[in-house]
């Protein structure tokens, strides 16, 4: 079964700074496989005076993020108008302000994230925790399906090789889990980011509940 759908980033939450970034205005193309389910997606990410932008589309779904140059996300706009839910995120310091509407109903939250980084599409905004000393970071990202926010921790655990669109890339491995009281539930993902520039190669993430499949991500094809 193949179709156009989102990856929703990191079973469904929908994974910094030394190396100059490359990208100026690219397309990624990704393949998830969830059981027999093939979806493939399409991302897109360009250079803006502030920062960059990313627009993330699929049938029934809009979202529009506008990034700090080093990946980190300034505002969302998410838009699924058959399921109700137009919401616009905004940061200011250490708090995200939410206000729209979810399931036709009105929408309004605040979320303290202290200093840390907000995250909202994994593998669009690890690339400069790849390419820099740090060996752990941590993030904040804000599941779609319900708005609730979760809090992340990437670390680096080694180097080895994986292939995706069609090559073998050196990629450095890193383990992806939850905090916080989440992190009682034992989920983590693992995610291969390209050593070069830390393009997102690809992801092996379990199930949350056992009634979930194990979902594996792929790059399929990259271009500028």
């Amino acid at each position: 079964m193949i179709k156009k759908s989102l990856f929703l980033g990191l079973a469904g939450f929908c994974i910094f700074l030394t190396a100059p970034l490359r990208t100026f205005g690219e397309t990624v193309v990704f393949e998830q496989i969830t059981g027999e389910n093939r979806v493939i997606y399409e991302n897109t990410r360009a250079k803006t005076p502030e920062g960059f932008r990313i627009t993330v589309t699929s049938p029934g779904e809009f979202n529009e993020c506008e990034l700090n140059p080093d990946l980190s996300v300034v505002s969302w706009i998410i838009k699924r108008p058959a399921a109700g839910v137009e919401v616009a995120f905004d940061r200011i310091g250490d708090r995200i302000y939410a206000k729209g509407r979810v399931n036709d109903k009105a929408f309004e939250e605040t979320y303290k994230v202290g200093d840390e980084p907000w995250y909202q599409f994994h593998e669009l905004c690890l690339d400069t925790f790849a390419t820099s000393a740090a060996m752990i970071t941590r993030f904040w990202t804000i599941d779609r399906r319900d708005m609730r926010i979760v809090k992340f921790k990437a670390e680096k655990i080694g180097r080895e090789p994986v292939e995706a669109a069609g090559e073998v890339w050196d990629a450095i491995r890193v383990k992806i889990s939850l905090t916080g009281l989440a992190r009682l539930l034992r989920w983590q993902s693992t995610a291969w980011l390209r050593e070069n520039d830390g393009r997102y190669l690809k992801l092996e993430a379990p199930g949350i509940s056992s009634s979930d499949e194990d979902s594996v991500v792929r790059l399929i094809e990259e271009s500028e």
